[in-house]
């Protein structure tokens, strides 16, 4: 009796270790493929380049780039971004406003017809945004003819605790390359992001207003996408969080998706191509172009390039 006890035990443990491993095997399958880098070689290229998923809604001071960032960084001698938002490095972001004023439409604040909801939109943005400004002197003037999506554009950072100033990647890899006089491209611009974004309906006065009821939920989410980027390196979870982050009660979950989530990375081909097959090249783009059937990692492999996740 005891004998077939212990063989009963055995048979139990080896079959827990054969589960374990199963479980640890599949975990390193889906993990494998979550990475924020790529390599890429392959198609007659002499040396690898590398692909970087960035995200933009992050501090100024949350913006780390990882060991193997770097160090991909420093082996690459060209560098393409997928846009460069030159007004995120200004202090004053009012400097740039004349900039914007032919490229964003919609109603300012203050000709919103429904008195209450403009009133509720002004104490929203007094309560919970940071426009870097003095109230006493220029709340009445320039955010009252802020339109409700420019409100956000210049204070999005604000979903971010204890955030005066939003990060970006791309402005501190334009700073690095250009000291090398390295070349540099871009396969987009802020132009086509301001126009598909407002096109996306995700912040009009009332989805604002939604922004303002659950404020706090917003915040979580923030933090939410921090974690799958920076811990998880999933883009798929961060695209998830982003888009629930963006889909209010007052908004069309199919614009979003056909205006922000959604962007046709074949044309960026003609861009990439030249660049990687002459010198190693840093590509950064944002981490909701990297995977997926339109993706870049997917419009690198049809057109014969090998890529690898760091």
């Amino acid at each position: 009796m005891k004998y077939y006890l212990n063989l009963f035990k055995i048979t139990l443990l080896l079959c827990f270790i054969s589960v374990s491993v199963s479980i640890a095997a599949h975990s390193k399958s889906q993990s494998k493929h979550h990475s924020v880098l790529w390599e890429i070689s392959g198609n007659g290229l002499e040396q690898s380049s590398y692909l970087f998923a960035g995200w933009h809604m992050l501090c100024t001071t949350e913006i780390i780039f990882k060991d193997k960032v770097k160090f991909a960084i420093a082996n690459s001698q060209q560098l393409i971004l997928q846009n460069y938002f030159s007004w995120e490095a200004d202090e004053d972001y009012f400097t740039r406003i004349k900039e914007f004023e032919n490229l964003i439409s919609g109603t300012p604040i203050y000709k919103i017809d429904d008195r209450k909801l403009r009133k509720k939109l002004l104490k929203g943005i007094d309560q919970y945004y940071d426009l870097h400004i003095d109230r006493a002197k220029r709340i009445i003037y320039p955010v009252k003819r802020f339109t409700p999506f420019e409100a956000f554009l210049f204070s999005y950072h604000s979903y971010i605790k204890g955030c005066h100033k939003p990060g970006s990647f791309g402005q501190l890899l334009h700073q690095h390359f250009s000291q090398k006089n390295a070349a540099i491209e871009m396969v987009g611009s802020y132009q086509n992001i301001l126009k598909n974004h407002q096109a996306s309906g995700f912040m009009s006065a009332q989805a604002l207003k939604d922004h303002f009821d659950h404020f706090e939920q917003q915040q979580a989410l923030v933090l939410a996408m921090k974690k799958a980027y920076y811990l998880d390196e999933n883009a798929q979870a961060l695209s998830d969080k982003y888009f629930q982050f963006l889909n209010t009660e007052h908004t069309s979950g199919d614009l979003i998706k056909q205006h922000i989530f959604t962007t046709n990375t074949q044309d960026w081909l003609p861009t990439v191509e030249p660049f990687i097959s002459q010198q190693s090249t840093f590509i950064s783009i944002n981490a909701l172009y990297l995977i997926g059937e339109g993706g870049l990692i997917n419009t690198l492999k049809e057109a014969g390039y090998t890529l690898k996740p760091l």
